[in-house]
């Protein structure tokens, strides 16, 4: 009988880190989003409306804050990994790139022919 309760309370015990660790796997993520989007926002905000294309500078910086924020949501899952669901824990960071790559922001940027190597 003790044994059994171990060994529940244990399980109860692993699952109770699990949530935890998703938790706080969540929250980073929503954390590094919103970092994210506020310092593009600040960026884009700064540009000349006028202005059809990104200078040099403008396109490192830019590509600088879009690369800080492939590879911190990269740290974050890779840390996670034993917490997530399986599709999470196959997650490479090329696919992370792709995901930024293909998201409505993106899009719309490349009009103005940002084109950043992650």
């Amino acid at each position: 009988m003790r044994t059994r309760f171990l060994c529940l309370f244990l399980i109860w015990g692993m699952s109770a880190a699990n949530a935890a660790s998703l938790k706080d796997y969540a929250q980073s993520v929503e954390k590094i989003s919103h970092e994210y989007h506020q310092q593009s926002r600040e960026f884009l905000r700064s540009l000349n409306p006028q202005q059809q294309n990104l200078t040099a500078a403008q396109q490192v910086e830019f590509c600088g804050i879009v690369g800080r924020y492939v590879e911190q949501l990269y740290l974050a899952t890779d840390k996670n990994r034993e917490v997530l669901d399986f599709k999470m824990q196959k997650m490479t960071r090329q696919d992370i790139v792709d995901q930024v790559k293909s998201s409505k922001m993106m899009q719309l940027l490349a009009s103005k022919n940002i084109n950043c190597n992650l």
